[in-house]
């Protein structure tokens, strides 16, 4: 994944947050995908869009993890949200 790579919600996606938890609605393919707290926090970060980057950078100073197994954990879960279509890619 390019770390230069943007992303941002699909516009077809609506999101509330309750009790710590983001809980997203497609509506073109009427699923529900929940977070949990660290996926919601990212989640919020791409709701106006963020490069992968900016993300990993703001996680890990966050969270207080290494930046390697940050940039790893947000490239598999940025691939995640995308092959359920609740985020897109600006190239």
């Amino acid at each position: 994944m390019n770390l230069t790579q943007y992303y941002r919600w699909n516009e077809n996606v609506e999101a509330i947050e309750m009790e710590g938890q983001w809980v997203i609605l497609h509506a073109e393919h009427n699923t529900v995908t929940k977070l949990n707290e660290t996926g919601g926090f990212i989640w919020s970060l791409l709701q106006k869009g963020q490069d992968v980057n900016l993300i990993v950078d703001t996680v890990t100073e966050k969270f207080g993890v290494n930046r390697l197994q940050a940039q790893t954990d947000v490239e598999a879960f940025l691939s995640q949200l995308e092959q359920v279509d609740v985020i897109v890619s600006d190239d």
